[in-house]
């Protein structure tokens, strides 16, 4: 997914969506297939990462449901396009969060976005999961402490909403810290 942008990727995944903001497993299989069409890879690559995708597919599944919530999905994927600098990727995983679009996160979607971060790069990186086993947390917790060491270091509370401006704030401290260690 390196070689789109974040917002383009998303807005075609959004097509594949129906009522409620949830994607089939077909939905995804035909925007998958056809993103991985775009990109031109060999066959070998082809199999290999439709074998992801249904990591991915199944790491967001709904219990007993065929289906997966897009929201979750996309702000998850968004952090994948590496052709988008952060700061675009961070934009879109903030808008698609922000589900009153009233230009605010709450403390629940600023856990939710990361929660997402956390399960796509877990299924996509032998590394992230080895990292993630080591703490001995699960993903959930691990968000959830994350989000809590997030608003710590904004010097907010739960109660206080998140705006774009302190997600990239945040972010950039934190790419900066990840580049010291």
């Amino acid at each position: 997914l390196e070689c789109y942008k974040a917002d383009d990727l998303i807005d075609k995944l959004g097509g594949q969506c129906y009522v409620g903001g949830k994607l089939s497993a077909q939905g995804w299989s035909r925007w998958f297939a056809n993103v991985l069409q775009e990109a031109k890879i060999s066959s070998f690559d082809m199999d290999l990462a439709i074998a992801l995708g249904n990591k991915i597919f199944a790491a967001f599944q709904i219990e007993s449901e065929e289906t997966i919530h897009y929201i979750d999905l996309a702000v998850g994927l968004a952090f994948l396009c590496s052709r988008s600098p952060i700061e675009e990727r961070l934009m879109v995983a903030f808008t698609i969060s922000d589900s009153d679009s009233d230009g605010f996160i709450t403390f629940e979607e600023f856990k939710n976005l990361i929660r997402s971060v956390l399960v796509i790069l877990s299924v996509c990186s032998r590394l992230v999961t080895k990292k993630i086993l080591a703490l001995g947390a699960t993903i959930d917790e691990l968000a959830t402490a994350a989000a809590y060491e997030g608003i710590g270091a904004l010097g907010v509370s739960e109660e206080d909403e998140l705006t774009l401006e302190m997600l990239c704030d945040l972010a950039e401290d934190y790419l900066k810290l990840a580049a010291l260690v």
